[in-house]
């Protein structure tokens, strides 16, 4: 899930809020000009509250399942360090007891409960646990953070075995100045990627509401600094690939 979709999931929990209180306001509208009878007003708090409820429901419920198929992500994410994968299953875990208990609260109103306070209920649904505009967004960037400096790594102790195999050609009197070229590409390119994850996954999962409010592109140079990351492999990957065909050519 992008930072967009999540932004946009965000709205649309708002939105729904919002929608709750659209029952009472049109009865409202609609009702004759004289004074409501008490309990004419009674059941449209009553009919606003049940809208929330059932609102909130659906809201909580679309989020414990971002949460349930997250926690299959981080588990099964390869490269990603054990205190990473602890600490996004640790947020999860609270959020997902959080969510649980608040809505249970909301489906458990008492009766006589204000259409206001139903709504202020349910906006918690997004103002205290940020499904979408945070956790998704800190583990999607740690997760990718943590593979790519696996993979920087790994293509580095790739090229120490192919540098040793072109001073070996070079010393049998071979041509290997487009071997070193390629050589080159692929240290430098290798520097660049483990360059750009370091400390990323780190810096994503340091974001707090309060700094997120601050600066929302936080997430976005993040994932502008990953996708660099990425290129740099791939420069990588194809220059080795172009060394070890160069070196089975000499053969």
């Amino acid at each position: 899930m992008t930072v967009l979709t999540s932004r946009r999931a965000a709205v649309a929990a708002a939105a729904a809020v919002v929608v709750a209180v659209l029952p009472a306001a049109s009865a409202r509208a609609a009702g004759p000009s004289s004074a409501p009878s008490p309990s004419g007003s009674a059941a449209r708090t009553a009919a606003c509250v049940a809208h929330v409820q059932v609102q909130s429901a659906g809201q909580v419920a679309r989020r414990m399942t971002t949460l349930s198929d997250l926690t299959s992500q981080v588990n099964a994410a390869v490269g990603l360090t054990d205190a990473h994968r602890q600490l996004l299953l640790g947020t999860i875990s609270s959020d997902t007891t959080g969510l649980t208990s608040l809505g249970a609260t909301i489906a458990g109103l008492p009766a006589g409960t204000t259409c206001a306070t139903a709504v202020s209920d349910a906006h918690q649904i997004a103002s205290s646990f940020r499904v979408y505009l945070l956790l998704v967004p800190q583990a999607h960037i740690t997760m990718a953070a943590d593979r790519g400096l696996t993979a920087a790594s790994a293509l580095s102790g790739v090229e120490a075995t192919l540098a040793s195999a072109i001073d070996a050609e070079a010393a049998a009197g071979k041509d290997v100045t487009a071997l070193r070229e390629q050589d080159a590409i692929l240290v430098a390119q290798a520097k660049v990627a483990t360059t750009d994850f370091t400390g990323l996954g780190d810096a994503a999962l340091a974001v707090t509401p309060a700094s997120f409010n601050a600066d929302p592109s936080t997430f976005a140079t993040m994932v502008t600094t990953g996708r660099a990351g990425i290129a740099a492999l791939r420069a990588a990957s194809s220059a080795g690939r172009q060394l070890a065909a160069g070196l089975r050519a000499l053969a």
